[in-house]
């Protein structure tokens, strides 16, 4: 495992023009991954959304949730501390859930990817919120591709939030949104620039949005 954020980021940008490549990279680095994320300051981030979910779910009478990309668990031990009970996660890195596994934060785990040709296993209105963090961002998952499926995965008056990456166009991001919101398919609750975490010394930030279907 890397030693730095730096280190670490820096191997991860050299793989994000082949998925395949970003999942060998992952797995390559599961072992010591959550304790780099604590490092860089990304606690702060999955706490900070996680408790946001569970804001906007409040009057929900105990909420089935799903963390996408939810890799090592960092984000399970956030949404436990945020007093979700009902977590299912879903990461295309085998060796990132073999991690989660032994947390104890998740009801199920699978393994799966998003993409322009795979969705996700779970069947249309299964959960009641989701948490994505650092998944739409170069190299994972896109915009395009999240978007719908979000949409279809919520219940109606469920809630997504998540981060979009600073490498994703503010302006690019909301145009991928806005169909959704003119069909009246999705209520935009927020969308706020946040600490994201620290690549060494440097503070990095992203915009979190919460998106309601309706």
């Amino acid at each position: 495992m890397a030693g730095s954020s730096g280190t670490f980021f820096a191997g991860l940008d050299s793989t994000r023009d082949d998925i395949d490549k970003v999942v060998t990279y992952y797995n390559d680095t599961a072992d010591g991954y959550n304790e780099l994320l604590h490092n860089s300051g990304y606690t702060n981030t999955t706490d900070y959304c996680s408790d946001l979910l569970k804001n906007y779910l409040e009057e929900c009478s105990d909420p089935e949730v799903f963390d996408v990309g939810c890799g090592s668990g960092k984000t399970g031990i956030s949404l436990q501390k945020s007093g979700f009970k009902k977590i299912d996660g879903v990461d295309p890195a085998t060796k990132m859930l073999d991690v989660s596994k032994k947390l104890g934060c998740y009801r199920n785990l699978v393994e799966g990817k998003l993409t322009d040709t795979e969705n996700f296993s779970y069947e249309d209105g299964s959960f009641d919120g989701i948490l994505c963090i650092g998944c739409f961002t170069v190299g994972h998952i896109t915009l395009k591709n999240g978007i719908p499926e979000f949409i279809r995965i919520l219940r109606k008056g469920g809630v997504a939030v998540y981060t979009v990456s600073f490498t994703l166009d503010k302006g690019v991001a909301m145009q991928e949104h806005a169909p959704f919101i003119s069909d009246g398919k999705i209520e935009l609750l927020r969308i706020e620039k946040k600490f994201y975490h620290f690549i060494d010394s440097t503070k990095m930030y992203c915009h979190i949005y919460a998106i309601k279907k309706l």
